[in-house]
């Protein structure tokens, strides 16, 4: 099933539902129509549901000219296939990305530090990004791009880290160590956390911004 809404053809939704157990491979039609608007399509938002794979997906890699693009895939089998390889593709098709939602409310997110750097590298005009990540101590942040001050580290204004996986208290070391170097006037915030954890998102981003 499949539903699309557009506002003029600078804007649209786009919801697919894909059976769990299909007899053969399917291709939403939907995307794929998005080519006929990529010289216009400047916002995107794509709410996927079932047996859902990346190349479903990659179809908008096209869409050049995107600054919005919101993905919920909350519910979808493409979960463990949105990782940091992916996400340098999205970031390289997309270089003029201003707001990036990836809502996926996982325990096991496959999105880490490194993915995020690859995003402070690639999109030198984002201001509003929500990602769940896992934020593992074991990854170097020596070895992370975006060593140099990266293109957008003055653009970024918020920063919602969902639902991300890391180690109880772990949240100043994340902050201090990456996003000030990435993002240093972002304000960090973590809507889908307990109250506690928020409030210690809170305190690791203002320690963030004013060291």
């Amino acid at each position: 099933m499949e539903t699309i809404a557009s506002k003029g053809m600078t804007e649209v939704l786009v919801e697919i539902e894909v059976p769990w157990i299909a007899m053969e491979p399917m291709q939403p039609d939907t995307l794929l129509a998005l080519h006929t608007f990529k010289a216009t399509l400047i916002d995107l938002k794509v709410k996927i549901l079932g047996d859902f794979t990346w190349s479903h997906l990659e179809p908008i890699l096209d869409l050049h000219e995107l600054q919005k693009f919101s993905l919920n895939y909350t519910n979808s089998t493409i979960s463990p296939q949105l990782n940091d390889a992916r996400l340098l593709q999205m970031t390289r098709a997309w270089p003029r990305l201003t707001s990036l939602d990836l809502i996926n409310r996982s325990n096991t997110p496959t999105i880490t530090l490194l993915g995020l750097g690859y995003i402070a590298s690639n999109s030198p005009n984002l201001r509003v990004l929500s990602v769940g990540f896992d934020g593992s101590p074991q990854v170097d942040p020596s070895y992370l791009p975006a060593d140099d001050p990266p293109p957008n580290h003055n653009t970024m204004e918020f920063v919602d880290v969902l639902w991300s996986k890391y180690d109880p208290g772990d949240e100043l070391r994340i902050a201090t160590s990456f996003f000030r170097r990435w993002w240093p006037h972002a304000r960090i915030m973590a809507s889908d956390m307990t109250e506690e954890e928020a409030k210690r998102w809170e305190k690791a981003s203002t320690a963030s911004r004013t060291a």
